[in-house]
């Protein structure tokens, strides 16, 4: 108990025969499950993050509204970077104020 949890993705993908830059009229729908250990190293305690300017993940008119596996590798640079300062992750700010 306590050890982890259940990893649920939801994945939605364009399967039609025809290829172009264009909705797809079939698509899959499925959802990957899987047991997965705690999220960050340790045991169960608060987590530092640090607020990022400068840095938006998801912005009006992008594609942030969903979950895509283009929008993750953006962050892995400001991760990184406050992962070297000791913090566990990045918090992006609001992309129209900053704040």
């Amino acid at each position: 108990v306590g050890k982890g949890a259940l990893y649920l993705r939801p994945l939605l993908m364009g399967t039609g025969a025809d290829l172009g830059v264009k909705p797809s009229w079939e698509s899959t729908f499925c959802i990957y499950c899987s047991p997965v250990g705690n999220y960050f190293k340790g045991d169960l305690k608060a987590i530092r993050l640090q607020a990022v300017r400068g840095f938006s993940r998801a912005c009006k008119g992008g594609a942030g509204h969903v979950k895509a596996s283009g929008n993750y590798a953006p962050a892995f640079f400001s991760q990184r970077a406050v992962k070297k300062r000791g913090f566990d992750d990045v918090i992006c700010l609001d992309a129209a104020t900053g704040e």
